[in-house]
This record gives structure tokens, C-alpha cells and sequence, in this order.
């Protein structure tokens, strides 16, 4: 259970990153 916690945890910090990085293509992009 707590594994499974943890994964939640790296998921959301990766998914978060890449929406910054998305973000980020699409402003130098414009």
C-alpha cells in the first residue's frame, strides 16, 4: 500500500513536470 502511495506521489511530480515542459516548447514556439 504504501508503494502504491509512493507511485502516486512520483507520478503526479512527473506529471507536473511535464506539463512545464510543454508549457515551455509551446511559448518558445510562438
Amino acid at each position: 500500500m504504501e508503494c502504491h502511495k509512493m507511485f502516486l506521489v512520483v507520478y503526479s511530480c512527473f506529471a507536473k513536470v511535464q506539463l512545464m515542459t510543454s508549457s515551455e516548447t509551446a511559448t518558445k514556439s510562438i
